[in-house]
């Protein structure tokens, strides 16, 4: 349920079109530059159709990549890995 809230506040994701949702078990990432630990839920959601993504507050810009470009991206510290166990979810 938390998945699909972020879903819809985050990019106005339609929640009809979700084909499939999967979620992984919770992991810990250490962020030492701000003395903070993360507990992390990887989520993998699969839609019907593409929509347009539409931002709120919290983040620039969203924007659709296939998953083999995203895998190459240079992507914020803990992200690629949150990805590789997302994509494990396939």
């Amino acid at each position: 349920d938390l998945a699909r809230n972020e879903l819809v506040e985050e990019v106005g994701a339609p929640i009809e079109t979700i084909k499939k949702l999967v979620v992984s078990r919770s992991f810990i990432q250490i962020d030492n530059n701000i003395n903070r630990e993360w507990h992390i839920v990887a989520v993998l959601v699969e839609f019907s159709e593409i929509f347009d993504p539409k931002v709120n507050w919290e983040n620039k810009s969203a924007q659709w990549y296939k998953i083999e470009e995203a895998t190459e991206m240079a992507l914020m510290p803990g992200f690629s890995e949150t990805l590789d166990i997302a994509l494990k979810l396939r």
